[in-house]
């Protein structure tokens, strides 16, 4: 391979391993927003069983 194509092939390889470590970093933050939500759910939920069983509407 010449060195130009070695020159690019490391450019590459070093996008790809940002882009990856980018996406991670993604699904965790997406992750934790998704664990937010289930527990403000969890805790609606929780409250609505709560009034329902006491006999509200």
């Amino acid at each position: 391979m010449s060195k130009k194509k070695k020159d690019r092939v490391s450019e590459l390889y070093v996008e790809v391993d940002e882009c990856t470590l980018n996406i991670r970093k993604e699904n965790e933050r997406h992750a934790a927003a998704m664990k937010k939500l289930q527990e403000k759910r969890d805790e609606t939920l929780k409250e609505y069983k709560q009034i329902k069983k006491k006999g509200g509407k």
